[in-house]
């Protein structure tokens, strides 16, 4: 009988609430603030930014 964990890392519980800084769309906006190109940024997507 296999582990219901087999190949992945279970040892550390889930957090318990929400948390904005691990946000990954305000992280992308905090480094578009600090002027740093996420790489998670969709460049064939159509630009929103304000003019």
């Amino acid at each position: 009988m296999q582990n219901w964990n087999e190949g992945y890392f279970s040892d550390f519980s889930y957090t318990k609430g929400y948390y904005a800084a691990i946000n990954p769309l305000l992280m992308n906006f905090h480094l578009a603030l600090a002027g740093i190109k996420s790489n998670t940024i969709d460049e064939s997507a159509e630009d929103i930014s304000p003019p």
